[in-house]
């Protein structure tokens, strides 16, 4: 059944339970802002890959209420491990912690003239799912420890990114460590070290972690081309190998970036539940600006309209996202605009250029110091 309203089509689907738990929790978490926007996301990405696609009917919107029991044994719960769906990772994250230490980022590399794989939307600004800095840097280090300890000539072949990889399971674990870390901690929603990592157990950790690997790292899509931050940063390259096939090699900005000192990072387990942690250094923002200056203009760009919008008073979300549609791109849907806009203005926040004050259900965004000293250079 499908009706036509407002250039939307209503479209009755048979979801299984758990799936939609886990689509409701994602929006809890705020990965999405609602299910239409999840779901226009996920056919979107399903399409563009070229992929190939028991009955109770709900408003897709409404799910995000909507309490579900699947626990026990609700036969979708039962199947999962069936499915090949990830449980608790049988692994400890020290070893894994230890190694992404800066100490251990070694002066592995592919020079600057190395062909890589074209990069798609190379003038477009990140995808707005791509919320935080942090997760890119945590990537960062978590590649180049597996590569480091590889013994390998500086890559890494693509299928050891896979989202059942024992590096996928890494992050898995790393992203569980820090979301109890936040909970110890009482950190607010805008807070949370482990926004944009993989969290939960077993289906929804599957899904979380190939949603890490495909937005943090990179996807290679249908058309040979590559998407996701490191790649798009220019921090990592994925080259074709005649005989071979794919691989994943670490840039020399790469290597820079990764080098620098972490408070996370490079500091002890046990400073994980301080509240006041902080997630990124001055001396690591102040590498990204002037590495986005010179690699991917497009993101800095993007910034500087979205700080330059606050600035002249277009400081509240409804104002900020109708100011940026015309910049953004009119042609594309209001919910991919609206996640283009938060994506930034949550980077921004992250590289503190600028600071949100809520007041009860309304949100005011500033323009800091720092946000204005970007907008004037």
């Amino acid at each position: 059944m499908k009706s036509k309203m407002n250039d939307k089509i209503k479209v009755a689907m048979n979801l299984p339970r758990g799936l939609i738990v886990e689509m409701r929790d994602s929006i809890k978490n705020g990965d999405y802002k609602d299910m239409t926007s999840l779901i226009e996301y996920a056919v979107d990405k399903l399409l563009d890959k070229g992929s190939t696609a028991d009955e109770q009917i709900f408003d897709l919107d409404s799910l995000v209420e909507y309490e579900i029991d699947v626990t026990g044994d609700s036969p979708q719960h039962s199947n999962w491990s069936k499915r090949g769906a990830m449980k608790s990772p049988p692994i400890h994250i020290e070893p894994f912690l230890d190694l992404m230490r800066a100490r251990n980022v070694i002066d592995i590399h592919i020079d600057n003239y190395t062909q890589s794989l074209l990069l798609f939307q190379p003038d477009k600004e990140l995808w707005g799912q791509i919320n935080r800095i942090f997760p890119i840097k945590a990537a960062l280090r978590g590649i180049y420890a597996f590569i480091a300890s590889s013994f390998t000539d500086g890559y890494s072949d693509i299928t050891n990114f896979h989202k059942r990889s024992l590096l996928a399971e890494n992050f898995g674990v790393l992203g569980n460590l820090f979301a109890q870390s936040d909970k110890e901690a009482e950190r607010p929603k805008g807070l949370k070290m482990s926004t944009g990592f993989p969290i939960g157990l077993e289906y929804r950790l599957e899904k979380s972690t190939a949603r890490y690997l495909d937005h943090y790292c990179f996807t290679l899509r249908k058309d040979n081309s590559v998407d996701g931050a490191l790649a798009k940063m220019n921090f990592i390259k994925i080259i074709h190998d005649d005989g071979v096939g794919y691989k994943v090699g670490i840039t020399e900005a790469g290597y820079k970036f990764a080098k620098l000192p972490n408070p996370v990072l490079d500091g002890k387990t046990s400073d994980l539940t301080n509240p006041e942690l902080q997630t990124l250094t001055s001396e690591e923002v102040d590498f990204l600006l002037n590495h986005l200056a010179e690699y991917y203009p497009a993101e800095l760009n993007g910034m500087k309209k979205l700080l330059n919008n606050i600035a002249d008073g277009a400081n509240t979300p409804m104002e900020l996202k109708h100011r940026m549609e015309e910049y953004l791109g009119a042609s594309q849907s209001k919910n991919a605009l609206g996640t283009m806009v938060n994506g930034l203005v949550s980077r921004c926040a992250d590289l503190s250029l600028l600071y949100k004050k809520k007041e009860g259900l309304h949100v005011t965004y500033y323009v800091t110091s720092d946000g204005q000293s970007l907008i004037n250079n």
